[in-house]
């Protein structure tokens, strides 16, 4: 619970401190953000029963601003703004499932690298950034995601908080070989 001092995702607000997430946010965030020209950040959650979905189900992609039409915000602090705003209105919940949001992502990088309508065809670089205090719960279809998104210009960043064990992640790195998922492999990035 984000009232909860000894969560990752503890608010506080007074203000003077950040927590896990927001951290990671900032780290990464401020680094990527001045590349992105048109300041459109899509901006997602995961393992969480929604408010909206009167907590019924677990949600394994949500848009943060409450907005599925229009998912994005304009800068990391808006993004920090509506991660602290869902947290407290909806109620975090497992099994963390990656293969979702990377579909999605993949979905939109590939409507761009085909050059569809009036995107121009190689001028977009996504990268999808994957803030995780858990185990992933859906590590074959995660692997499966990734490997169709191999050939996209997409870059997938997974940031694990907290003192849980990651070993299991480091296999979707690909340092010492490519992904493999039965006979198939991420595309070679030479």
């Amino acid at each position: 619970p984000p009232d909860d001092p000894m969560s990752l995702h503890y608010l506080d607000m007074s203000g003077n401190s950040s927590n896990h997430y927001e951290t990671s946010l900032r780290a990464v965030g401020e680094i990527i953000e001045p590349y992105d020209t048109v300041k459109l950040l899509p901006a997602f959650g995961f393992g969480a029963k929604l408010r909206s979905d009167n907590f019924a189900r677990v949600s394994h992609q949500f848009p943060l601003n409450n907005n599925p039409a229009h998912p994005y915000v304009s800068n990391i602090s808006e993004l920090i703004y509506h991660y602290r705003k869902s947290l407290t209105e909806n109620v975090l919940s497992g099994p963390t499932n990656f293969g979702p949001v990377i579909q999605n992502t993949a979905r939109i990088a590939r409507n761009f690298a085909e050059g569809e309508g009036d995107k121009a065809k190689g001028q977009h670089y996504f990268v999808l950034l994957i803030i995780t205090d858990g185990i992933i719960g859906d590590f074959d279809r995660t692997v499966d995601e990734i490997i169709d998104a191999s050939t996209l210009p997409l870059s997938i960043i997974i940031i694990g908080v907290g003192d849980t064990d990651f070993d299991s992640m480091h296999a979707l790195d690909s340092d010492a070989q490519r992904l493999e998922s039965g006979s198939r492999k991420a595309a070679d990035r030479k």
